[in-house]
C-alpha cells in the first residue's frame, strides 16, 4: 500500500485539499518580486477580504496560525497591558499565554467544555477595569464549541476593548462577518478553513488596531514581524518599501495555492459552501450520536461543521481507535491535547473534500465500524440511517 495515494485526510489540519489547489502549487515559477506576483496577490486579498467581510488588506505571512496568533498578540499587547482572555479549552488559553509572554497581564475567564457565558463576561467587565483588549476563539478546536462571537464582540467593544479573535476553524467555511463584529485583529492560516496547504499565517487588522500600535507607549521590540512597517512594504501600493524595495520574500507556490483555495470558494458560491459544511455537520454528528458515541461538545445549538471530537468509550484506547482507523479503512484523523488529550479523536470537515458527501458517510461509517471491531457497543445501521436521513436519502 503506497500510504500517500491511499491515506485520506479528515483530520482537523492541515486538510484535505483538492485537485485544483495541489495544481495551483505547481503553477511555472514566478519570482514574489515581480508585478504578476504582486497582481495576483493583490486579487487574493481582495478575495479574502470578501470571505471574512471586511474592508481592510489582510496582514499574510510565513507560518501557521500559531505564528498569526503570536505576531497579533506581539503587535497588540504592550508590557503591562490588561487583557481579558476568554476561554473554553485549549487555544483559548493559549492566549493567556502568549499575553504573558510579551509582558501583559492575563485575566481568564474559563468555561470548561461550555459556550462563553455572555452575562459572566459583562459582570466581570463591571467589576475589573483597566482592560486594554480581550480575547477569545470563534471555535474551541479541541471540542468543538462554537463562541457566540456576535454577541461577545458588541460586549467587548461598548467597553472600548481592542478584540483579538481567532477565527481558524470558521473563516472560509463559517459565516464571518470581521467588520460587523468589531473583530479588530482577525487571527487565521492557510490550512484549515480556507482549504489550503500549511505554510501561510494570516491576520487582518482594523483601523482601530492599526491606532492602537500607532499609540504604543513603548517601542515594539519586533523587527520583522513589526506590522507598523509591513503596511508601508506590503499594504500599500505600489507594493515595497519607500526605497522600492519589496517587503520580503514571499513564499509564492502557497500563495498561488491559496489563491486557487479561495477561487474554488467562490466559484461554488459562499452562501452554497456554507450550507454544504452545515449539513455535512449536522449529518456527521446526529450519525455518531444514533450510533451510540457521545461528542465532547454535548450543546448542538453551539456545534459547528468543521471540527467534531469523539469522546473515546471507556473500554477502548485513543491510539488504537486512531491506528485500526488507518490501518483498515485508510483514513487520518487526529487526537487531542489539552484536557482532552488521551480521551477524544477529532475529525474535521472543511475542504471540499473533506465534505464531499460520500467522504461523510464513508468516515462515519469507517468509525462506526472501527469502534465495533475493538469492542465498543454501537448501533451502525442506527447511525447510518440518521445521517442518511438528514441528507435526505431514502
Amino acid at each position: 500500500m503506497d500510504t500517500l495515494d491511499t491515506l485520506v485526510n479528515m483530520s482537523t489540519g492541515p486538510v484535505e485539499v483538492s485537485q485544483r489547489v495541489l495544481r495551483a502549487q505547481l503553477h511555472p515559477f514566478v519570482s514574489p518580486h515581480h508585478a504578476d506576483f504582486w497582481s495576483l496577490y493583490d486579487d487574493l486579498s481582495e478575495k479574502l477580504k470578501r470571505i471574512v467581510k471586511t474592508r481592510n488588506d489582510p496582514v499574510i505571512t510565513h507560518g501557521s496560525i500559531r505564528t498569526a496568533m503570536d505576531v497579533a498578540i506581539m503587535n497588540a499587547v504592550e508590557p503591562g497591558d490588561k487583557v481579558l482572555v476568554l476561554s473554553n479549552g485549549y487555544w483559548g488559553d493559549l492566549f493567556g499565554s502568549i499575553v504573558t509572554m510579551y509582558g501583559g497581564t492575563p485575566v481568564i475567564l474559563r468555561e470548561t467544555g461550555r459556550p462563553l457565558n455572555v452575562d459572566k463576561i459583562e459582570d466581570l467587565l463591571k467589576r475589573e477595569r483597566g482592560f486594554k483588549a480581550a480575547t477569545c476563539v470563534h471555535v474551541e478546536t479541541n471540542n468543538g464549541i462554537l463562541n457566540p462571537i456576535d454577541k461577545i464582540s458588541r460586549l467587548v467593544k461598548r467597553h472600548g476593548l481592542l478584540f483579538i479573535v481567532d477565527t481558524a476553524m470558521t473563516a472560509g467555511c463559517v459565516d464571518v462577518r470581521t467588520d460587523e463584529w468589531g473583530i479588530d485583529f482577525g487571527i487565521t492560516g492557510s490550512q484549515k478553513g480556507l482549504c489550503a496547504l500549511p505554510g501561510l499565517g494570516i491576520v487582518t487588522v482594523s483601523e482601530e488596531g492599526w491606532k492602537s500600535m500607532e499609540a504604543r507607549k513603548t517601542p515594539l521590540r519586533a523587527w520583522y514581524f513589526n506590522f507598523r512597517d509591513w503596511r508601508k512594504g506590503m499594504l500599500t501600493k505600489p507594493h515595497g518599501w519607500k526605497t522600492g524595495q519589496p517587503a520580503f520574500t514571499l513564499p509564492s507556490t502557497l500563495i498561488y495555492a491559496l489563491h486557487e483555495a479561495l477561487t474554488e470558494i467562490l466559484d461554488t458560491g459562499m452562501e452554497i459552501f456554507f450550507q454544504q459544511h452545515e449539513v455535512a455537520g449536522k449529518a456527521f454528528r446526529a450519525g455518531l450520536r444514533a450510533g451510540g458515541l457521545e461528542l465532547a461538545n454535548q450543546y448542538e445549538d453551539a456545534s459547528v461543521s468543521t471540527v467534531t471530537a469523539i469522546l473515546v468509550p471507556k473500554e477502548l484506547k485513543e491510539t488504537d481507535i486512531r491506528k485500526t482507523l488507518e490501518a483498515k479503512y485508510n483514513i487520518f484523523i487526529v487526537g487531542n491535547i489539552g484536557e482532552l488529550a488521551g480521551k477524544s479523536v477529532r475529525i474535521g470537515l472543511m475542504s471540499p473534500p473533506q465534505v464531499r458527501r460520500s467522504q461523510v458517510i464513508g468516515t462515519l461509517f469507517a468509525i462506526l465500524c472501527t469502534m465495533r471491531d475493538l469492542g465498543a457497543k454501537v448501533d451502525i445501521e442506527a447511525g447510518m440511517g440518521k445521517a442518511a436521513e438528514i441528507y435526505g436519502c431514502h
